[in-house]
């Protein structure tokens, strides 16, 4: 079944002899064995090793547990999904999941296997291995709740390239969900045999490359999988290097240590805008992900609408965005990201202090009044800063406390944060992931108050599977979210790849996961 979407273009014990036949898996060295230079000198042409600067080094590269951008990177190419998403057309395209139909008023789903696909240990895929991955995914992936419409009792394994998923409910998300990276299929028999804390360190999927080793506090090295079903890649050895300063990740870039880094900070961004950077080039796309202006359940005050107006009147978000991100940020138009699907401009509040205090003293509150904001450092701190200032403009006084994450979900659910900054990346690209943190009975639910209207919206988005349906109800959403104050959309981050100019194609992902499979040389 193929979806219709629209999209603004804009310029996520076993011995070590048993684990060598697994495609030569090494193991997990310590980063003085061998640094990234030694790995970096023995590169000859730039179609033999491709070296890509990443971010933090992550914790697993088990895609269902996987919540780093370098466990995406790496998992984008070592697993291959059932489905993914033409960035073009927004439609759903087989992978390994090479035709699919749905029956029973769309509660039962027949994924039809790809016939001769091998995992990188030889042993050939099988609608076994799709279930085993389904169920592994909702019972430990962090889009666990998002496979809960599953009835695993239920699914029938027709014979060894068909599976029959039976859902308890529709749910429309799904496809979306599948062509995540955290989808990415396992091998059930070698998953078994090493067990999920090996796994994670040494994966096994079907993709373009194969696991080879990962050097902690260094790299990630893979090779490239000439056994592989499908394209493969123009290069042989794929080196992805965790470089957490975006400055010293320049530096690397700038002086040959890496042929391309993303997550360019908007002083780099301006930089490589202006051709200060030799040899080069800058790749730029809107990303996904979206900061907002939120206010949290619990102060009754923010329950008036004025005074909601008048915070939007008071906050300028252009200014905000200029002045944090630069070129490496956008005015957002929508609490969505432009490739969401179904994704249309609501438009942007203006900024008039004035008429936002002639609002507060009809509300009620000619003096103002004092709230609570709790958040992380970084750029999230500085937008709270610069609204401080704004809001003491009308009589606000927002005090702001630095917390770690989990300090601050826990005081935005209990109400001990009053309203301030929340960011999200929306990687699936469907609208239910940023709404379903606004309904009123999700755990993630950080809207003002319960807003039965909206979540009537929502379900209608969750639940039709026709696409049309599932437009206009986000459209109406996008609206009710706007015209009631409910969040402000701030800034939408621009994704930047610096890339050396012997690079002929770059996947420039807008969620910073870019295919590195799919990079050619000129």
């Amino acid at each position: 079944m193929k979806t219709k979407f629209w999209k603004v273009v804009c310029l996520l014990g076993v011995s070590v002899s048993i684990l060598f036949c697994f495609t030569g898996c090494s193991e997990k060295k310590d980063s003085t064995d061998v640094s990234a230079d030694e790995v970096i000198s023995k590169k000859k042409t730039p179609d033999d090793t491709f070296v890509y600067g990443g971010p933090n080094e992550p914790f697993t590269l088990a895609p269902y547990d996987a919540n780093a951008l370098t466990s995406w990177l790496a998992g984008k190419v070592i697993h291959d999904n059932l489905v993914e998403m033409d960035p073009d057309t927004g439609d759903f395209v087989g992978v390994l999941a090479e035709s699919w139909d749905y029956s029973d008023d769309y509660l039962t789903l027949t994924l039809h296997i790809r016939d001769g696909v091998e995992f990188q240990n030889g042993v050939e895929l099988s609608s076994e291995d799709v279930l085993f991955t389904l169920e592994q995914i909702s019972k430990t992936s962090r889009f666990a709740a998002n496979y809960k419409c599953i009835d695993f009792s239920k699914c029938e394994l027709v014979d060894d390239l068909t599976l029959k998923i039976v859902f308890n409910e529709t749910y429309a998300p799904f496809f979306a969900f599948l062509a995540h990276p955290s989808a990415g299929i396992v091998c059930k028999s070698y998953f078994e045999e090493v067990g999920p804390d090996l796994f994670s360190q040494k994966p096994m999927g079907t993709g373009p490359f194969t696991f080879k080793e990962w050097i902690s506090g260094d790299r990630i090295t893979l090779v490239r999988n000439d056994s592989y079903w499908g394209d493969k890649p123009a290069y042989k050895n794929l080196v992805i290097r965790f470089i957490p300063e975006d400055t010293t990740r320049m530096i690397e870039f700038e002086t040959g240590g890496v042929d391309a880094i993303g997550n360019l900070s908007g002083n780099d961004m301006e930089r490589m805008m202006k051709g200060s950077v030799e040899n080069a080039r800058l790749e730029s796309c809107t990303g996904q992900k979206v900061y907002r202006w939120c206010m949290f359940r619990g102060n009754e005050v923010l329950n008036n609408q004025k005074v909601r107006e008048a915070i939007s009147l008071a906050l300028d978000f252009e200014g905000i965005t200029q002045s944090v991100f630069g070129p490496a940020g956008q005015l957002a138009k929508s609490i969505l990201p432009p490739d969401s699907r179904f994704y249309k401009e609501v438009g942007t509040y203006k900024y008039d202090p004035e008429l936002a205090k002639k609002l507060m003293a009809e509300a009620g509150y000619p003096d103002g009044f004092e709230v609570n904001t709790y958040t992380v450092a970084g750029d999230e701190e500085k937008i709270c800063e610069i609204a401080q200032s704004m809001l003491a403009e009308i009589g606000i006084k927002m005090n702001i406390e630095i917390a770690e994450l989990a300090t601050l979900i826990k005081t935005e659910m209990s109400g001990e944060c009053n309203m301030g900054i929340v960011k999200m990346t929306a990687t699936t690209r469907d609208p239910d992931q940023t709404y379903n943190t606004l309904t009123a009975d999700t755990s993630l639910g950080i809207s003002r108050v319960p807003e039965k209207a909206l979540d009537d919206l929502i379900a209608i988005g969750r639940t039709s599977i026709e696409d049309s349906v599932r437009a206009d109800a986000y459209a109406k959403a996008d609206q009710y979210v706007y015209d009631n104050y409910i969040q402000f959309p701030i800034l939408v981050n621009v994704v930047g790849y610096a890339i050396k100019d012997y690079i002929d194609y770059f996947d420039a992902d807008t969620g910073n996961i870019p295919d590195l499979a799919k990079v050619t040389f000129k």
